[in-house]
């Protein structure tokens, strides 16, 4: 799946109609739109860091205690997305 499509998926999740946010490039765009529907959902960021020695971004989605989907990606915002693209392709989260 392309960045634009990753883009297209996540605003119809949070059922956001007429603008396109760029999700996948801008991580203050997933902090407005992404994380405040995750936390009314009872979800949150656990990481969101680039570990020592490594040149991808790692991010970990969950509840108050258990982490339901990660991902890494070249930047956190893309690492953002896929973990949340991971939550809901497995219906962690509606």
């Amino acid at each position: 799946m392309n960045t634009d499509e990753l883009n297209q998926k996540l605003a119809n999740w949070i059922d956001l109609r007429g603008i396109l946010p760029d999700f996948t490039h801008s991580l203050d765009t997933c902090f407005m739109w992404l994380v405040s529907v995750l936390n009314r959902k009872g979800m949150r960021i656990h990481m969101l860091s680039q570990p020592r020695g490594s040149e991808d971004f790692f991010c970990s989605i969950g509840g108050k205690w258990i982490t339901y989907g990660y991902a890494y990606a070249e930047t956190p915002s893309l690492a953002l997305c896929l973990a949340l693209e991971e939550l809901i392709n497995r219906g962690r989260i509606v």
